[in-house]
């Protein structure tokens, strides 16, 4: 079933990708945005193809060659659409996590994490909404370095959390602290959510999260913290920039992860003696799938 559904994807993606490079190379393009072509795919793959009422009118195309194409369920087309990755072309006002405080991170040696922001717990609504996620930051480093070969070492990443009682709920045996505890003690993040609708007045809930870890036989704690890059600042930046982070789109790793009641965590990283990551603004922005199921045809 798994190999079925990967040829699907690959099959829908294909296909998308090869018309939408026909968009963007044709000159005289019909369709004035991509919106209006994924549109005109979903309504050709509803209608299906009959050669024999084909165009045939002055300047019409001549496609009378082409096979007959059955029409296909919208049930099935929306399915295409899913498995091709197609989003909307704006992210979605409303699931934007903004940061809008300044905020200031350094370190005097060991590698210092700081959330700066996070998401509301996933539905399951939302995971079957949601193909792409990309952090924006209005940021830059402590100004300054001694070397420059050594790389810059201000950075963000992008993170999965899970609900503390979810995780001790899969744990056979009590936690016991690891090691190196310490490093792992900033895994523990408290957030606040609101009252139960009807329980207004009530005091807000709070629940505690934990970084997600990948459930391997692996003695490398670290490299099973659920937790990607997505930029760095400009190095020794004296004036704060904008920086568009990494594209996570549908097919990268964190939406395998993700479960209903997971939170997306932003962090903001510095490293070694001396370096900083000043933060004055960030969004942390979401795409929706493309559904062609409000369509009219």
């Amino acid at each position: 079933m798994d190999k079925l559904l990967g040829s699907i994807q690959n099959v829908a993606q294909d296909a998308i990708s090869a018309i939408s490079r026909v968009f963007h190379t044709t000159e005289d393009s019909e369709f004035p945005t991509p919106t209006h072509l994924y549109y005109a795919i979903a309504r050709s793959l509803y209608r299906g193809y009959d050669p024999n009422n084909a165009p045939t009118t002055p300047g019409s195309s001549p496609f009378r060659h082409y096979a007959r194409r059955s029409p296909l369920p919208m049930e099935l087309v929306i399915l295409i659409f899913a498995f091709s990755g197609v989003t909307k072309l704006e992210p979605t006002p409303t699931l934007t996590t903004r940061l809008s405080s300044l905020i200031q991170v350094d370190t005097h040696g060991p590698q210092c994490d700081v959330v700066i922001m996070h998401t509301e717990p996933m539905t399951q609504h939302l995971l079957d909404r949601l193909r792409r996620v990309q952090l924006i930051t209005l940021s830059r480093d402590q100004g300054w370095v001694s070397d420059k070969k050594a790389g810059s070492w201000s950075w963000f990443e992008l993170a999965i959390f899970e609900p503390v009682e979810k995780v001790q709920s899969e744990t056979s045996t009590p936690n016991r602290a690891h090691p190196d505890a310490r490093m792992f003690d900033r895994d523990i993040y408290v957030t606040y959510s609101d009252p139960p609708e009807g329980e207004e007045d009530a005091d807000p809930v709070k629940r505690e999260y934990k970084i997600k870890r990948r459930r391997t036989d692996s003695i490398d704690e670290e490299a099973k913290l659920l937790r990607w890059k997505s930029h760095n600042n400009a190095l020794a930046s004296r004036e704060p920039d904008v920086y568009r982070g990494k594209s996570f789109d549908s097919d990268e790793e964190i939406w395998r992860y993700l479960d209903v009641g997971d939170i997306i965590v932003a962090y903001a990283c510095v490293c070694f003696g001396g370096w900083a990551n000043v933060v004055h603004k960030a969004e942390l922005l979401f795409w929706e799938r493309f559904d062609p199921a409000g369509l009219a045809v």
